[in-house]
């Protein structure tokens, strides 16, 4: 008998081909939006994990204000981070997933244009979408944003529905709440054809 819950520490691909032989009910993918590697982020909590007990230099040690050890900042590279590569890891780790439900966090200020993502969703199953408008990221009070909210969302695939709603329609829905949560949509044509 399977245990209730499972967990893994392992690249998200590499698990779901070792997994394809059995469904899951609930599969969900949080991959990175930008350049910024999640490693780099969640440091600490990646050190208490592994429990890998790395040596950090001297704060005061030129390149390492912030104590995050190197690997994490540029040894550990994930495809999520490069717009070059995104598109193709998704649509390969979203093949590979055997999940009666796999939902993706993701936001239309990723490296994954939203249509991209909406359209691999589709050729698995019923698509449905979860949105929110909320701040966008900044990296320090000094540096103003062009533009102040972004729309993360959760898309929902039933991969045992028959592929819909029409992809229009979810980029329109997406374009629909932005605009309602005061996303400013002006100038992103490369990010959702309605957009």
């Amino acid at each position: 008998k399977r245990p209730a819950a499972e967990m893994w520490c392992v690249d998200a691909q590499h698990l779901a081909n070792q997994m394809s032989g059995f469904e899951v009910d609930v599969a969900y993918l949080d991959p990175p939006y930008n350049q910024h590697a999640y490693s780099s982020n969640y440091h600490v909590l990646n050190a208490l994990t592994l429990w890998d007990q790395v040596d950090l230099p001297p704060p005061d040690t030129k390149g390492y204000k912030s104590g995050i050890d190197r690997a994490w900042r540029k040894e550990r590279p994930s495809p999520y981070n490069s717009s070059k590569h995104a598109k193709d890891a998704y649509e390969k780790l979203l093949s590979t997933i055997n999940a009666r439900y796999i939902l993706t966090s993701y936001s239309t200020d990723g490296n994954i244009e939203p249509k991209d993502l909406l359209m691999a969703n589709l050729e698995r199953g019923k698509v449905t979408l979860l949105t929110q408008d909320v701040p966008r990221y900044r990296v320090s009070k000094q540096r103003q944003s062009e533009r102040a909210r972004v729309l993360e969302f959760i898309v929902i695939t039933d991969t045992h529905a028959k592929p819909g709603p029409p992809l229009r329609q979810l980029l329109g829905q997406l374009y629909h709440f932005a605009e309602l949560g005061g996303v400013d949509t002006s100038g992103n044509s490369t990010q959702l054809a309605l957009w």
